[in-house]
């Protein structure tokens, strides 16, 4: 039975259209305040895999001590629909 059932669920998964372009990310290392690391434009901040150009939380500067290996930021608002009710979004 759970043969049959599992032939009948979408066999690849089709990202939500209001997704950011996967081919528009970029990264960037900083340095500065004694500080060195890798920032992106999707909100990563750090290393994502064993990238070598990828540095994660280095303090200090050049020495290899890395403190961080990836952190991320998460926003929420609150807006009001077109009805008049408040929305939290996260």
């Amino acid at each position: 039975i759970l043969l049959i059932v599992a032939g009948n669920l979408p066999a690849q998964y089709v990202p939500h259209q209001e997704r950011g372009d996967p081919n528009a990310r970029r990264k960037s290392n900083f340095d500065a305040n004694n500080v060195r690391a890798t920032a992106f434009n999707f909100g990563f901040n750090g290393r994502t895999a064993a990238v070598p150009d990828e540095i994660p939380f280095e303090w200090p500067k050049y020495t290899d001590r890395e403190y961080i290996a990836i952190k991320t930021m998460f926003l929420g608002g609150e807006v009001v629909d077109t009805n008049g009710d408040t929305i939290h979004i996260v």
